[in-house]
């Protein structure tokens, strides 16, 4: 028997001495090593002709009679070697060609006699590409008369055309060539398509209630070369009676590229556990008036998350456009709205009429926010205000000059000393300024000092975050030209870091993530993400990068736009498309750098980039995002608020209940091992 008590105090001992280091980090299922679940659901880059590159002979055609036209083809023999279709014009003087007009549409050449080289596509898609490029090689050889300089004006009778024809026999002329200097060396040609060209082409290969208006879903793409009306009559002259030589039009290389927005399907989306939109209507926002529109704004600026687990979102409400400039009526409010952890709605207040709010600070259960207040004799004028967990405006601070005063970012220090960083600026002349400031009051309100900052650590009525430590704030500005800077409570400053997007680490350094490229929609390049760490001394510890390819190795056009550091010390970083989806990732990283996995977020609701982003870190292994949203035409604006599940960490506060159920649990057992034992002995 006491065998039997010691192998289960043992077992039991063992249980409370491994408990402590059993891991609260815990892989959710399906997201363990390298993983890419990205999914561009909403857009998509696609090549559409078989044969770009001519590994085979293509199709080309002489229209007219005249004989003048001829074409060759070369195929690659391996190596630097490239295939390509030659397509010839030799004129003999005297030979007089078939010109049609000078009052025809321009689509076709001006003669008759023409020559193209042709490729069949298919577009099988029933939606029509958001985008569409025609791409080609081509290089001209000239001879004779047409040679560079041999006579006046010879560069102008001839043009290089590229069309698509349609499988109805609609030509569509997409290009025509007005160069005045044509190469001997390939030249690359990139045109991309406006509006009305995707309607011509591609609409008739699209069904409409079942109805398709060209018989097929194929159609072609030409590229040709043709004499000009000026080979009929130039400068009181007939070329065509006295020019002798050749014009060679040779093309290694042509495709076309779409790309297109396809309804995304709902169950390949990464869907949020909780879900909101905030959002105000006439009479709620403002009073009710004869002029007023339907247009209200509401407008996110600043996510924070409690410890209890509370979410708290700051932004701010407009009146509508009529009011503001026919009637002279202006409503503008900052808003603060209190969310439980799963996003149902507590409470919310209004601040004063025209007052709106650029950051939030929360600490020791009160909230801080900063913004400016339109007044009518100075402009606008910054306002701190500090504000209870229930609501209540616990006081309102105001300060300025004569110009614009606007606050952008708000910290609370340990003593309770608040900062507040000022974009101080005026935009008329001749007294135009900008300049930032750095505000200090006391945890009552009270204004205590303002020191203009060496740095120009603000942009024109921007917003920003404070990460406030003993010695310093860092300030991260998140609208305008991006990027942090220190400012140390003894008065020393200093310029920190570039970057889209920052997150401080527990040892004073930071990690910044940037672009570097292109992130226009019709850039090629694209742009590469920089994800880099720094130590406390500002010194590079490491960078990684990342990007992505279209199919046809062009990048896209990525843009960071927010990231956090999860208690399991994983680093998501929110990066959006900015070219033609405006579809968003979420990479998540270790603090080493190493790229873990990378998936699509977001939905239909989430904003176009000029939009910021809020991201913070809640309980339960829930990360909140916070945003503006618009409707279709654009006149209202709403505040979204979703939590996605992306960890799973037991808090102190779990770990400690479950050590005490176990020594408690140990405790009964011991004692009861010790009485059946006792018990024993005295039978």
């Amino acid at each position: 028997m006491i065998r039997e008590v010691r192998g289960i105090t043992i077992f039991v001992i063992s249980i409370i001495v491994l408990s402590p280091i059993i891991s609260t980090h815990q892989t959710i299922e399906g997201l363990s090593g390298i993983e890419d679940n990205s999914n561009i659901a909403s857009g998509f880059y696609e090549s559409l002709l078989e044969d770009p590159f001519l590994e085979h002979e293509p199709q080309v055609m002489v229209n007219g009679t005249s004989g003048e036209f001829s074409s060759s083809f070369h195929s690659s023999s391996g190596g630097a070697d490239i295939s390509y279709v030659e397509m010839d014009w030799t004129h003999v003087e005297n030979t007089e060609l078939d010109f049609r007009s000078f009052d025809l549409p321009e689509v076709m050449p001006d003669y008759n006699d023409f020559i193209y080289t042709y490729q069949e596509f298919e577009f099988p898609y029933e939606v029509r590409p958001s985008t569409a490029e025609i791409s080609f090689n081509f290089s001209v050889f000239l001879t004779g008369d047409f040679a560079p300089g041999v006579q006046e004006g010879n560069n102008l009778m001839f043009k290089v055309y590229v069309w698509v024809i349609d499988s109805s026999g609609n030509w569509y002329r997409i290009y025509a060539s007005v160069e005045d200097v044509y190469s001997s060396k390939y030249e690359q040609k990139n045109l991309n398509l406006n509006y009305f060209n995707l309607v011509d082409i591609f609409d008739g290969m699209i069904k409409e209630g079942g109805v398709q208006e060209d018989p097929t879903d194929t159609a072609i793409l030409a590229i040709g070369l043709a004499p000009t009306y000026r080979f009929d009559s130039y400068l009181a002259t007939e070329p065509w009676t006295f020019y002798d030589g050749s014009v060679s039009l040779r093309v290694s290389y042509a495709d076309v590229y779409v790309a297109m927005e396809i309804p995304s399907d709902p169950s390949t989306l990464w869907q949020p556990e909780y879900n909101q939109t905030y959002g105000t209507t006439l009479g709620e926002a403002f009073p009710l008036h004869a002029n007023a529109s339907d247009e209200v704004m509401n407008e996110c600026y600043g996510m924070k998350v409690e410890s209890d687990g509370s979410v708290y979102v700051t932004g701010n409400t407009r009146s509508s456009f009529e009011l503001r400039y026919y009637e002279g009526l202006s409503f503008r409010n900052q808003v603060l709205l209190k969310y439980s952890p799963s996003l149902n709605l507590l409470w919310q207040v209004k601040n004063d009429n025209r007052t709106q709010v650029r950051s939030m600070y929360i600490q020791g259960g009160y909230i801080y926010t900063t913004g400016y207040i339109q007044r009518e004799d100075t402009g606008g004028n910054l306002i701190v205000t500090k504000w209870s967990s229930s609501g209540q405006r616990v006081w309102q601070s105001e300060w300025g000059g004569e110009f614009t005063q606007v606050g952008v970012a708000v910290g609370v220090q340990s003593n309770g000393s608040i900062y507040v960083v000022c974009s101080d600026y005026n935009w008329d002349e001749p007294e135009y300024y900008q300049k930032t400031c750095i505000l200090n009051f006391d945890n009552n309100g009270n204004f205590l000092c303002n020191i203009t900052t060496q740095y120009p650590w603000t942009f024109y009525d921007c917003s920003g975050d404070l990460t406030i430590f003993d010695d310093y704030f860092a300030f991260h500005q998140r609208s305008g030209v991006s990027f942090g800077g220190r400012y140390y409570f003894n008065g020393t400053e200093s310029n920190w870091v570039f970057g889209d997007a920052i997150v401080l680490d527990e040892e004073g350094g930071y990690f910044a993530a940037s672009w570097m490229g292109s992130i226009g929609g019709g850039d090629r390049d694209g742009s590469i993400i920089f994800l880099t760490h720094y130590n406390s001394d500002d010194g590079l510890e490491w960078r990684t990068n990342y990007s992505m390819l279209w199919p046809n190795g062009w990048r896209y056009a990525l843009t960071p736009r927010d990231m956090i550091i999860t208690p399991d010390d994983e680093i998501q970083l929110l990066i959006q498309h900015t070219s033609f989806i405006n579809e968003y990732l979420l990479l998540t990283y270790d603090l080493e750098g190493n790229l873990l996995e990378n998936r699509t977020i977001g939905d239909d609701n989430w904003p176009y980039w000029s939009s910021p982003i809020y991201m913070a870190v809640g309980s339960s292994g829930l990360v909140y995002f916070a945003f503006t949203i618009g409707s279709s035409s654009l006149t209202n604006f709403d505040i979204c608020i979703q939590a996605y599940k992306m960890y799973q960490f037991s808090d102190g506060f779990s770990l400690i209940i479950s050590a005490v159920i176990i020594i408690a649990s140990t405790v009964v057992i011991i004692w009861a091992a010790i009485g059946i034992l006792r018990w024993k002995r005295m039978k």
